[in-house]
C-alpha cells in the first residue's frame, strides 16, 4: 500500500488547469530547500586599503553550515600553501562569525561564459571558426592541466580531516522525486529508491575524493575588463544586453588578433564549499570533460580518470555518471519549470535536458547489466530525455514569496552578475 500511495502521489500532486501547471506546494517547499541555489546570502565589499590583497572587493560568503565554512576554509588554505596559484585567499573577519567567510573577489569572466562565447561563435563565424576551435582546445588544456593538480593536492588533505562522509544520496532521490511530480511522470518511486540505496552502498566504497566540483562555472578568466559591471550602462542594468555587448567584444578580439591575451590570463578557482563531501576518482574528470559545454560525445575510459595508475571500473564510472548527471541535469531543469524568473539567467547558456538524453548512452557503455539492476531509474531517466519540458513550466513563481531571506541576484557569469 505504502507504494502505491506515494507512487499515485507523484501522479496526481500536480494539476493541468486552465493552460497553466498548478504546482503542488510540497514540491515547491522541495525545490526551496534543496535544489534552490539561492538560499545562500552573498555580499560584494570594497576592500579596505590596509588589507594585504590581490583585488579591491571582497565577497562575504553566507555558509549554510558551520562545517562547510570550515572545510571551504581549510581546503582553500591548503591548495595556496602547496603551490596554487589563483586561489582566493581567505580573510579572517574581526568577529570570526560562523555564519559566514570572506574572501578576496576577482573580477573577469567565468570559463563557462568564455567557451559559451566561443561555442556560439564558432556555429555563427565559419570564416574564424578554426581559431575559435583552436582557442577553445588551449584553454581546455590550460584548465585541465590545473585541475588535475588541485585534485592530487585535495586528496592530500582530505588526510587531514576526519569524519568525511560521501554526497548525500538523500539529494539524489529529492531530485527523482521532484521531477517525477513536477512532470506527472508514471515512476515508481519506492522502486527506484531501492535501486539509489542499492547503488549508494557502493558509493559510499568508492567516494575517496573530495566533492571539488571542477566545473568551468567554478573557474575564472581573471581579466577584469571583461567583468560584466565594466558593460553595463549607467542608465539601465540589463545583464542580458551586458552579455551580449561582450560577446561583440570577443569577436572583434578574434579578428583584430587580441584575443590571445584573454587565453593566457591568470585562472583563478573559487567555490571549494562542496569538498565538505566525498565522491568518486571519476566525478572531477567528468564534471569537467563531459559537461554540455565541453561534450565531445561519449567519453572513452581515459577521459574519465586524472590518476593514470588508478585502475579504471567500467560500473563504477557508471555510477559517477549517473550521480553526476542527476545533479547536473536536475537542478536545471527544475528551475526552468519551477523557478522560470531565475532560469533564463542562472542556466541562459544550459540545457538540463541535455544530460538525460545522454546518461543511459553512457550508462550501457560502461554497464552492460545496468538494466537488469537499476530498470526504473533509467526508465525515469528515458522519461525526463523524451518529455516536452515546456508543457510543465509553472509561469506562477511564487518561489521569491517562499525564499524571502534568500538572495535574489540571478547571475549568469560571476556574482553578481
Amino acid at each position: 500500500m505504502k507504494e502505491a500511495s506515494e507512487k499515485h502521489l507523484c501522479i496526481t500532486s500536480i494539476e493541468i488547469g486552465r493552460g497553466e501547471v498548478a504546482m503542488d506546494k510540497k514540491v515547491l517547499d522541495l525545490f526551496r530547500r534543496d535544489l534552490c541555489k539561492d538560499q545562500r546570502k552573498l555580499e560584494i565589499i570594497e576592500a579596505a586599503p590596509t588589507l594585504n590583497i590581490q583585488t579591491t572587493k571582497i565577497i562575504r560568503k553566507h555558509g549554510t553550515t558551520y562545517d562547510e565554512n570550515l572545510n571551504e576554509i581549510s581546503s582553500m588554505n591548503y591548495l595556496r600553501e602547496n603551490g596554487i596559484n589563483g586561489i582566493p585567499k581567505f580573510l579572517h573577519n574581526s568577529q570570526q562569525s560562523k555564519d559566514y567567510i570572506e574572501i578576496e573577489y576577482f573580477e573577469g569572466i567565468r570559463v563557462f561564459n568564455m567557451l559559451a562565447y566561443l561555442r556560439d561563435i564558432a556555429r555563427e563565424n565559419l570564416s574564424i571558426r578554426t581559431v575559435v576551435i583552436d582557442f577553445r582546445t588551449r584553454l581546455l588544456e590550460r584548465c585541465l592541466e590545473r585541475q588535475r593538480n588541485i585534485q592530487n593536492l585535495l586528496i592530500s588533505w582530505r588526510r587531514t580531516r576526519k569524519n568525511r562522509m560521501p554526497y548525500p544520496l538523500q539529494k539524489l532521490k529529492n531530485t527523482v522525486y521532484l521531477l517525477s511530480c513536477a512532470m506527472q511522470l508514471p515512476t515508481n518511486i519506492v522502486k527506484i529508491n531501492e535501486e539509489l540505496d542499492r547503488l549508494n552502498l557502493h558509493f559510499f566504497s568508492i567516494a575517496t575524493v573530495p566533492f571539488r566540483d571542477a566545473t568551468t562555472k567554478n573557474m575564472i578568466v581573471h581579466v577584469p575588463s571583461l567583468h560584466l559591471d565594466n558593460l553595463l550602462f549607467l542608465d539601465q542594468n540589463d545583464i542580458l544586453e551586458a552579455d551580449e555587448r561582450r560577446k561583440k567584444h570577443i569577436i572583434s578580439s578574434i579578428l583584430n588578433g587580441t584575443f590571445e591575451q584573454y587565453i593566457e590570463a591568470p585562472l583563478i578557482d573559487i567555490d571549494f564549499a562542496s569538498c565538505e563531501h566525498d565522491t568518486t576518482i571519476y566525478d572531477d574528470a567528468i564534471g569537467f570533460s563531459c559537461h554540455e559545454i565541453t561534450w565531445n560525445g561519449v567519453p572513452d575510459r581515459s577521459i574519465t580518470c586524472w590518476n593514470q595508475s588508478c585502475e579504471l571500473v567500467n560500473e563504477d564510472i557508471a555510477l559517477s555518471f549517473i550521480i553526476r548527471y542527476l545533479r547536473f541535469g536536475g537542478r536545471k531543469l527544475a528551475y526552468k519549470m519551477i523557478h522560470p524568473d531565475a532560469y533564463p539567467f542562472r542556466f541562459h547558456y544550459d540545457d538540463g535536458q541535455f544530460y538525460f538524453k545522454k546518461l543511459n548512452l553512457v550508462i550501457e557503455k560502461f554497464w552492460s547489466d545496468a538494466p537488469t539492476h537499476i530498470s526504473e531509474l533509467m526508465r525515469f531517466i528515458d522519461f525526463v530525455a523524451n518529455a516536452d519540458i515546456n508543457k510543465f513550466v509553472y509561469y506562477n513563481d511564487i518561489i521569491h514569496e517562499m525564499c524571502k531571506k534568500c538572495d535574489r541576484k540571478f547571475y549568469l557569469d560571476i556574482y553578481p552578475y
